[in-house]
């Protein structure tokens, strides 16, 4: 069953903390720990430029997803709604400092034939998939598409956009384009190299 998580309690509030960092240990939510982790999914579920959709195997979160409505602003809106300034100070040594002032300096270095074309920064962007290991193979990223796209047209919204690792062994780049993802471009960030696809989803024809 997949649910758009609205109301966080405190036993979802744990299990999606522990399975972010579990499934994501690279991230930067995942540097930070899992009481970050907690404070990060409260802001988001009750954000009105986010949500969060939660796959449930009985009771228990199996996977989810977060889409940003304005991912522009989303790091901003960290500082000032998660104390993210402190919680990386008191992990500094997960934090990865070098990189982010490099970022800050420099922006995205892009290499794509879409170089200087309209950038995707005012479309929603998925910014967070993932499913807990033992429940891979199921089919919970699909669902998660599937309903990610009714939540964004029953908002009028019809184009997003998502990165992924920019590796050959990285299994998503195929996944997403079985469903309708265009490669828009590559780019660094944080010293890593993404990839950048954006998908249009279709309207339903009028009756």
């Amino acid at each position: 069953m997949i649910e758009l998580l609205k109301n966080l309690d405190r036993s979802d509030s744990n299990r999606l903390a522990r399975l972010h960092v579990d499934s994501l240990p690279e991230s930067l939510v995942s540097r930070l720990g899992v009481s970050y982790a907690k404070r990060f999914y409260r802001y988001l579920a009750g954000s009105k430029d986010e949500f969060v959709l939660v796959g449930r195997d009985g009771s228990e979160i199996a996977s989810a997803c977060v889409v940003s409505l304005d991912p522009a602003s989303l790091n901003r809106r960290l500082v000032w709604h998660t104390g993210l300034p402190l919680w990386a100070a008191l992990r500094f040594w997960r934090f990865p400092w070098l990189h982010l002032g490099s970022s800050a300096a420099n922006g995205h270095e892009t290499t794509s034939a879409n170089r200087g074309q309209s950038d995707l920064a005012h479309l929603p962007e998925l910014i967070l998939i993932f499913t807990d290991a033992n429940a891979r193979g199921r089919g919970w990223g699909s669902e998660l598409l599937a309903r990610c796209e009714v939540q964004l047209s029953e908002r009028g919204i019809f184009d997003y956009t998502l990165k992924t690792l920019d590796d050959p062994a990285n299994r998503a780049i195929a996944f997403y384009g079985r469903h309708g993802f265009a490669e828009f471009e590559r780019v660094r960030k944080m010293g890593k190299a993404f990839r950048v696809f954006r998908k249009t989803i279709l309207r339903s024809s009028p009756v």
